[in-house]
């Protein structure tokens, strides 16, 4: 607008100083916008606006107005009024793209909140799951060695009577130890002294025999002189669950051994699928068996604090065995 009313400024300027009169312009081939031309009391061409005549830029019944005296009184022009009569449709447009441009922001902010939400809150939902799982377990492991022990106390005090004492005391003893060692490992401080392995591995596979023998399993023993410096409680954590999981696991019987290179426990159970990341915590390589699913990464746990190496070796259906490089 304002280079239309300049242009159009000079013609009138030139005109007058050419001793021409303004009916010589040909004011028809200025079509860009509507103008009207003002003397010092009325327009002199277009259609007469009842506004103020001050320079500016002006709103004026949805149109816009430039203002100028530009034309400095030439041929009798004191003011040039350009409007713009396409104002009110060009800001509703204008406006129209700004609400269309921050509704498609809106949206994709939308969009990606709730891929992010999803993103975020899976994991939470699939531990929450995992623990609500797991405190059930918990419930049902505690229940059975407990249940055992109430039913032997309302027994005669019989040698088999005391075996299944001994063995739920046991269990109780093993899942408040494994559950202890889970909740505040951070902070254990292990008292790691030169053990003999063979002379724990002996004592503990004394409660696997039983057992085993309870579930018509057989333990294997190929148990050689080791001395290691461990903590004494790692190492029963280490074997124990190893073990345990065999026995839940396994079919028939167990294999157990110990050099001064390895300690390894092998069975003829279900195997583990690859697919399975069994050091997890509360994963299992199977719902048959029962138990936490938190075994395996005690056992993690362990060889990494020790700088040991696992090696799996398992077929589906056919067995597994687990091996502790010292």
């Amino acid at each position: 607008m304002q280079n239309f009313a300049n242009t159009l400024s000079s013609d009138i300027v030139q005109t007058h100083m050419y001793g021409n009169g303004l009916d010589s312009i040909n004011l028809k081939n200025f079509k860009k916008y509507n103008f009207v031309l003002y003397d010092k009391s009325k327009s002199i061409y277009g259609k007469h606006l009842d506004i103020k005549l001050t320079n500016g830029v002006y709103e004026y019944s949805g149109s816009l107005l430039y203002i100028t005296n530009n034309t400095f009184g030439h041929l009798g022009i004191e003011y040039l009024v350009v409007i713009d009569s396409n104002f009110s449709t060009a800001l509703d447009d204008v406006l129209n793209k700004i609400l269309l441009v921050f509704s498609l922001i809106f949206l994709i902010i939308c969009i990606v909140g709730v891929i992010l939400g999803y993103i975020f809150v899976k994991p939470i939902k699939i531990q929450r799951l995992k623990i609500d799982k797991f405190i059930k377990d918990t419930t049902h492991e505690l229940n059975t060695p407990i249940s055992a022990v109430l039913l032997c106390v309302d027994s005669k005090l019989t040698q088999k009577n005391l075996e299944r004492l001994k063995l739920s005391a046991k269990r109780v003893s093993d899942i408040y130890k494994d559950l202890t060692y889970i909740s505040f490992g951070d902070v254990y401080k292990p008292n790691i002294q030169k053990q003999n392995l063979k002379e724990i591995l002996e004592e503990e596979c004394k409660f696997f025999e039983i057992l085993a023998d309870k579930k018509n399993m057989k333990l294997e023993l190929s148990i050689n002189e080791c001395f290691l410096n461990i903590d004494k409680e790692d190492f029963k954590r280490l074997s124990n669950n190893l073990i345990s999981n065999a026995i839940k696991y396994g079919n028939t019987h167990i294999k157990i051994g110990l050099t001064k290179e390895y300690f390894c426990v092998s069975d003829d159970g279900i195997g583990i699928s690859k697919s399975k990341d069994i050091f997890n915590r509360y994963t299992r390589a199977s719902s048959i068996g029962g138990g936490f699913g938190i075994g395996l990464d005690i056992v993690q746990n362990i060889v990494k604090r020790y700088n040991f190496k696992i090696k799996i070796n398992s077929t589906k259906n056919i067995g597994s065995t687990i091996k502790i490089i010292f």
